[in-house]
């Protein structure tokens, strides 16, 4: 079974400009930018980055057992008791952990995304899922915190960004497709 040895990176393409598409929001911001909040009862958007690293850090580290240290220190930045970041910290971060992730998309195969992991959640429950449902998780986490963070429509006046940005962000992501498609479609076997 050669295609299950065949690195998964292809399938998610189009992460990667989401993840470009973040970098450049948040690079140029100032501190004072990065406090404001589209509403008072709605994180900052700086809050929202440490939110989306956390994120990554901690499913990485600590559900996928991907072992790089530096995910731990980035994961625990989410805390709402944590300073305030600046824009080229939030900006490091989000390096950090997309070179874990596609340092891993090399790595993992079609057959790794059936691998189960157990995890007990804070309320002490047991939890249960797959690489490929974690994978899926952290991309549509991406996705719905990045509107958040650079849709027009959710920043304050003073932050809105070009729309063509948004729309070039929404074609990118339509191109991750279940990568199953994408292995029949390589290897010319129809689905339908």
């Amino acid at each position: 079974m050669t295609e299950h040895a065949f690195p998964v990176a292809s399938f998610y393409k189009g992460w990667d400009g989401y993840q470009q598409h973040l970098v450049h929001a948040l690079a140029p911001l100032s501190s004072e930018q990065l406090a404001l909040r589209a509403e008072p009862r709605l994180r900052s958007i700086g809050a929202i980055a440490r939110h989306i690293i956390g994120a990554r850090a901690g499913w990485l580290y600590y559900a996928l057992k991907e072992n790089d240290e530096n995910l731990v220190p980035l994961h625990t930045r989410n805390d709402a008791d944590q300073p305030d970041q600046s824009g080229a910290e939030l900006v490091s971060g989000l390096e950090k952990t997309w070179q874990v992730i596609q340092d891993a998309l090399q790595r993992w195969t079609i057959a790794d995304l059936d691998e189960i992991f157990h995890e007990t959640d804070e309320n002490g429950e047991e939890e249960t899922f797959t690489r490929q449902w974690v994978i899926w998780h952290l991309i549509e986490h991406d996705v719905h915190h990045k509107f958040t963070v650079i849709h027009p429509r959710r920043r304050p006046a003073r932050l809105r960004l070009d729309r063509s940005l948004l729309l070039s962000s929404l074609l990118e992501f339509t191109s991750l497709r279940n990568p199953w498609e994408r292995a029949e479609e390589r290897d010319g076997v129809s689905s339908g």
